[in-house]
């Protein structure tokens, strides 16, 4: 929580942060990938600030985050919390926007975005599940004492 939000956003304004965050979206760092799209849905969650972020690219460069955040594979938390960012982040932009049109196609892909995390969070858990089935199903092998 920011007590004095409309006061960063204007900062952030000022120095033209938006474009200076966006490349961090595809750092190959997990923790700067994440810090860059929770500033970015702080900012995109005022009016003003949506709107310069949608004209600077945000909307996009957001998409093609969520759309190699969801095909990454393993377990990785981080990678989880940095697709739900991104993905509220558009619907922040989406909400704000008066440009119905804008805002259409930006809910869709947010919606296409969080039906394709779904899918990909019920893959990994029947892959756990089929991978703990078969362990509990292999006959431990012979030649270990301690199996």
């Amino acid at each position: 929580f920011d007590p004095a939000a409309l006061r960063t956003c204007k900062a952030a304004s000022e120095f033209d942060a938006i474009p200076r965050v966006l490349p961090h979206l595809f750092s190959e760092r997990p923790a700067t990938k994440l810090l860059a799209a929770m500033a970015m849905q702080h900012w995109c969650e005022h009016g003003q600030m949506a709107r310069l972020a949608l004209k600077k690219g945000a909307g996009r460069a957001l998409q093609r985050m969520l759309a190699v955040q969801g095909t990454a594979v393993g377990d990785d938390p981080t990678n989880d919390k940095i697709s739900r960012v991104a993905a509220r982040t558009l619907t922040s932009i989406a909400t704000v926007n008066r440009d119905a049109e804008s805002a259409y196609s930006m809910h869709r892909a947010t919606q296409e975005s969080l039906e394709a995390l779904a899918r990909l969070d019920a893959t990994l858990i029947i892959q756990a599940g089929a991978r703990r089935l078969l362990a509990r199903r292999q006959p431990p092998p012979e030649n270990r004492p301690w199996a």
